[in-house]
């Protein structure tokens, strides 16, 4: 798409959401075909707007990040210090007749080109129990990833799912998914998806090879407050890269892999009042270009404590504690990154959002991408400003 048509669309979705609320106001006493009502109105909070009438709802709804970074110097990196866009997305929503739901959302960022982040139909066979989803849409192999950008408790999400990204692997992808929720309590759900495998959020690119990418995932809601997840990928990959990265995706090591990708995952999430504990895991297998065995491994722990209020209005305080580690023949280089996160989520209201991630990152021996002799750990302050509607 030209700089021409992204600045057109762009342009178009902000007339039609300066528009939407004289438009809600003059229908509001409006009526479709013969008499029956016309609702519109806003969700509080970040729902968004809706109109919608008997067996028809469309809501839209959006959210913008706006991000200044601080690097270490040190770093193989254009600038130390940046201000970026760093999401600019629109979501429509629409539900026709219960059964079948429809959901786009678009990235306007300036790196995003207009993207098409996701592009889904749902339907609903048996109410909550069996649905089909199909197009292009989040696979469900990682809780952390299947949480909307616009809800995640950090600027960005965790070091071993960031190196996978860079596959591209376990984004969003094109692809068919059978999902749902079972039990009186709907206490277990699941998932089993085939997809290409070779998508990311902004990038819309054909399949490149026959192979196709297979994911299966379970959850458990014990009660109210604690639930637990495992996932299963398998996928045969093409020849590429698998690279140690930060949370700003610097790389620190690579590898080349090839063949089979064989991945487990596993989460857990625990909320009482005001505290909240997160855990997620994730250890993946490929057989590399030179028919080596490659592994890569790596999560997170996150306990978080919400001073007052809550993301209504309120400071939440979280301390995260990750790694992720390359089981292969890197040469000289170091194989394993840690990093300690301190962070400050404060909710001026529902919509406005201010996060601070304190981070230290340490990579265990040289680098040869980013020029180092021997460990090192460097620092990086990440913020992010969230208007959401």
């Amino acid at each position: 798409m030209s700089t021409m048509n992204d600045l057109r669309l762009i342009l178009g979705l902000v007339v039609a959401l300066l528009l939407f609320p004289a438009i809600a106001s003059a229908t509001e006493e409006g009526t479709a075909t013969g008499d029956d009502p016309i609702g519109v109105g806003v969700i509080p909070g970040g729902g968004g707007f809706y109109i919608q009438d008997e067996g028809f709802r469309l809501r839209v709804l959006g959210y913008v990040q706006a991000q200044a970074n601080l690097q270490d110097g040190s770093l193989d990196r254009d600038s130390a210090r940046d201000f970026s866009v760093r999401r600019a997305r629109i979501n429509f929503l629409v539900d026709i007749y219960e059964d079948f739901e429809v959901f786009l959302e678009l990235d306007g960022a300036p790196e995003s080109r207009t993207a098409m982040v996701e592009a889904r139909l749902n339907w609903r066979l048996v109410d909550e129990a069996l649905q089909l989803r199909a197009g292009k849409f989040t696979s469900q192999f990682s809780h952390e990833n299947a949480r909307s950008s616009r809800d995640i408790d950090t600027v960005e999400r965790y070091l071993a799912l960031n190196s996978m990204f860079l596959l591209p692997a376990l984004d969003t992808q094109f692809g068919i998914m059978g999902h749902g929720r079972l039990g009186r309590r709907q206490a277990l759900g699941w998932s089993l998806g085939l997809y290409n495998g070779n998508s990311s959020a902004n990038a819309n690119v054909r399949d490149d090879n026959d192979d196709k990418e297979v994911q299966a995932r379970l959850d458990y809601k014990w009660t109210d407050q604690l639930r637990t997840g495992v996932a299963l990928n398998y996928t045969r990959e093409t020849e590429q890269t698998l690279s140690l990265v930060d949370a700003s995706f610097n790389r620190f090591a690579g590898v080349d892999v090839s063949g089979r990708r064989r991945g487990v995952g596993a989460d857990l999430f625990w909320q009482r009042d005001a505290w909240s504990l997160r855990v997620e895991g994730l250890r993946f297998r490929f057989d590399g270009a030179d028919e080596s065995r490659i592994e890569l491994s790596g999560g997170f722990v996150q306990p978080a404590w919400f001073v007052h209020g809550s993301s209504a209005g309120g400071t939440q305080l979280l301390l995260r504690m990750e790694t992720a580690r390359l089981d292969a023949d890197t040469d000289d280089d170091g194989d394993s990154l840690y990093a300690l996160t301190a962070g400050v989520n404060h909710f001026l209201n529902p919509n406005v959002r201010l996060q601070v991630n304190a981070m230290a990152t340490h990579f265990d021996g040289p680098s040869q991408i980013q020029g180092f002799d021997s460990s090192r750990t460097t620092r990086a302050l990440l913020t992010q400003l969230q208007y959401k509607f």
